[in-house]
């Protein structure tokens, strides 16, 4: 079944088994009621600042609200969540706006100075937030969730360039973008386009292992086996200035799979101790252009 954006939402507000954050989320949705304003739930962000894994997101105004509930200032919840970060931090591979600037952070503590929020009070947060999230929405013109693909493609199409964070749930859609109609595609790559899985703790993908650094500059491609590259071949794709448009594959927050547009990475060096063809991050979009 295709998923709807009625579908994406409900989805989205009944992920939670925080009780005080499932409240707050959805008080929040319920009372902005504005069927065109994004969310984004359990959602990581990775600015140039810090990666954090926040509640809820508001894409289009740059705003993420976090909720902390009772239990982060127990000693051992917080151990809890400090090793669920570092797994988080492991994988890229969540729903990740990347290198993103100028995101306002809201948080709503539930407890304050060791006493719980009475529920007027916490009403009385939600609706501060809620308040500056309507302002904001107000004055931007033609304010819509694009939640059609079709609509979004062409969308796309009419601007004439992919820039960096675009999704797509296929090769195929990928494809069809540069002119390249096909009804099904199993492979990572086609000519210029690569769309890698990345690698989590050494685990790999049909005889590749792909690492990509924190700030998300370099990709290390590591081929085992027959698909190990040498030296040789590394020195050639340098010499004739390979370019690769490259999509993250990954799976989203609901656990779709999806791929992302990370930018053109241009063949760099050969990196002897990983034995890896090491790809450098050049452009953060590219023109649409026939394959």
């Amino acid at each position: 079944m295709q998923q709807t954006k009625l579908n994406y939402v409900a989805k989205s507000l009944s992920k939670s088994n925080k009780i005080y954050e499932n409240f707050v989320i959805n008080s929040i949705y319920s009372k902005l009621n504005d069927p065109n304003i994004e969310i984004a739930t359990q959602q990581y962000i990775c600015t140039k600042e810090s990666r954090r894994y926040i509640d809820l997101y508001f894409p289009q105004f740059k705003i993420a609200i976090e909720v902390n509930e009772p239990y982060h200032e127990n000693p051992i919840q917080k151990d809890k969540d400090k090793k669920r970060m570092e797994a988080i931090n492991l994988s890229i591979l969540e729903s990740t706006i990347l290198d993103d600037e100028g995101i306002k952070f809201r948080t709503i503590d539930i407890e304050q100075n060791g006493k719980m929020l009475t529920l007027e009070d916490l009403n009385k947060r939600i609706d501060e937030i809620v308040f500056e999230i309507k302002k904001i929405a107000s004055a931007k013109k033609d304010l819509s969730w694009d939640f059609d693909r079709e609509i979004v493609l062409n969308k796309i199409i009419q601007r004439g360039y992919l820039q960096r964070g675009d999704s797509f749930s296929s090769m195929v859609e990928i494809l069809s973008l540069f002119g390249k109609k096909v009804k099904g595609f199993q492979r990572c790559y086609y000519k210029n386009i690569w769309s890698p899985t990345l690698s989590i703790e050494g685990s790999n993908k049909n005889g590749w292992i792909n690492i990509i650094s924190i700030d998300l500059n370099e990709i290390y491609e590591v081929g085992l086996g027959k698909n190990q590259k040498k030296p040789s071949d590394v020195d050639k794709d340098i010499q004739d200035k390979t370019k690769r448009c490259t999509f993250l594959r990954y799976k989203d927050a609901l656990g779709n799979q999806s791929r992302r547009f990370l930018g053109v990475y241009m063949a760099d060096r050969y990196d002897y101790e990983k034995k890896a063809e090491v790809w450098k991050f050049t452009e953060d979009t590219v023109k649409l252009h026939k394959l």
